[in-house]
């Protein structure tokens, strides 16, 4: 069985990601909300970001409450695929407004009140199987330190 990603993950994506793009990422804290996957800068562009194992993904639907509550009107996915074997994380990076917009396009949420996603990964390219309209492009690797102790 393959184990989850875990805070250790999450942070490594999270400083690579902040490295990359020469940004510092601030968490947005959403009221009676546990979620760590919501992040802004400061220009007040949002990032929801995914680190897994695999390439399935929830999104809460009390990070659309967060983006509501802040004004969002940039908001990107950001979704870190682990690949454990090499000890490889790739980067995907594309615009989430569409969903923040209708977030029924993911379908109804499940009994942990998550929005589900599968993204179907072809080259650079990741596609939302469940909204295929909508395409994030790989933006880096790197070499997760992590994984190592998975």
């Amino acid at each position: 069985m393959i184990s989850k990603c875990n805070d250790n993950d999450r942070d490594e994506l999270l400083a690579n990601l902040s490295r990359h793009l020469s940004k510092e990422l601030i968490q947005v804290k959403i009221p009676n909300s546990r979620v760590r996957k919501l992040y802004k800068d400061r220009q007040n562009n949002f990032y929801c970001v995914f680190v897994g194992k695999k390439r399935w993904h929830g999104f809460y639907t009390s990070m659309l409450d967060g983006l509501s509550i802040n004004d969002s009107t940039k908001v990107f996915l950001i979704a870190g695929i682990l690949d454990a074997d090499a000890l490889v994380t790739d980067v995907y990076s594309g615009s989430f407004h569409k969903i923040f917009m209708n977030p029924s396009l993911l379908g109804n949420s499940n009994k942990h009140n998550q929005l589900d996603f599968m993204l179907i990964v072809n080259g650079d390219t990741a596609t939302i199987r469940e909204s295929p309209d909508i395409k994030l492009q790989r933006i880096f690797s790197y070499k997760s330190q992590s994984a190592m102790f998975a």
